[in-house]
């Protein structure tokens, strides 16, 4: 499903969001990469294998990661132009494209929050968090490896 209907098979993904790398202890993808990582692994699954990153200092990285079944998925993270997040996704039924209402991200964000909060219980499972961090810090490991493919550490 994508924006609710029915896109048959995915075949390969890319998403998009803003990169900032210069926090102090936050390294990569961990700060504002997480924004492109987790909707790619949320639209292809968790079963990412490998990934290989190259980074342009004024551009921001990509990372291209394999899935098990041989289809992949990219990772862009901007450091120019419009803070932007968003995904294409090429599916058996056609090419669809979004880019995110940001005015409508943190009132979704905040209402996930409140219900944690009160509940104790989290809208990801634990394994599909530990799957976005293994892809970023693979991610980043290649970036800072000159490109070379990273494999997942789960």
């Amino acid at each position: 499903m994508i924006n609710g209907k029915d896109s048959g098979r995915i075949y390969s993904a890319m998403t998009y969001s803003p990169f900032v790398e210069r926090l102090p202890g936050v390294p990569g993808w961990f700060y504002y990469g997480v924004h492109a990582v987790e909707p790619l692994l949320a639209r292809m699954g968790g079963d990412c294998v490998d990934v290989r990153c190259t980074v342009s200092e004024e551009y921001g990285p990509v990372a291209i990661g394999t899935w098990s079944d041989g289809r992949n998925g990219i990772a862009k993270a901007t450091c120019k132009s419009t803070n932007d997040y968003g995904f294409v996704v090429w599916t058996e039924k056609g090419v669809h494209y979004a880019t995110l209402d940001k005015s409508k991200v943190y009132h979704g964000l905040y209402r996930e929050l409140i219900s944690f909060f009160r509940t104790g219980v989290s809208p990801l499972a634990i394994n599909e968090t530990l799957k976005v961090m293994s892809f970023m810090e693979a991610a980043n490991t290649s970036m800072y490896n000159g490109g070379r493919t990273e494999t997942l550490a789960l």
